[in-house]
């Protein structure tokens, strides 16, 4: 319901900055590699929820390819969550 929205979203937000700040380190922020926030309805739906982290993902994974990093940053950012 309205919480695992609302955490989605959140979630989505952090990843979606995490994203932002690499490809503006990377020189690539005009590169498609930005992402659309959800609205608080696609967000009630975990559908649309997943596919959202899922192009957050590919695109994390693209930007590493693209700067030759590992994922040092995902790691830590989810070692941080804990």
């Amino acid at each position: 319901g309205e919480a695992a929205g609302g955490l989605a979203q959140d979630a989505i937000g952090m990843l979606k900055k995490i994203l932002e700040q690499q490809a503006k380190l990377a020189g690539l922020e005009n590169t498609g590699l930005m992402v659309d926030n959800l609205t608080k309805q696609q967000a009630q739906d975990m559908e649309r929820v997943n596919a959202k982290l899922e192009e957050i993902d590919a695109k994390l994974r693209a930007l590493q390819e693209a700067m030759k990093v590992d994922d040092i940053v995902v790691k830590t950012w989810f070692e941080s969550g804990e």
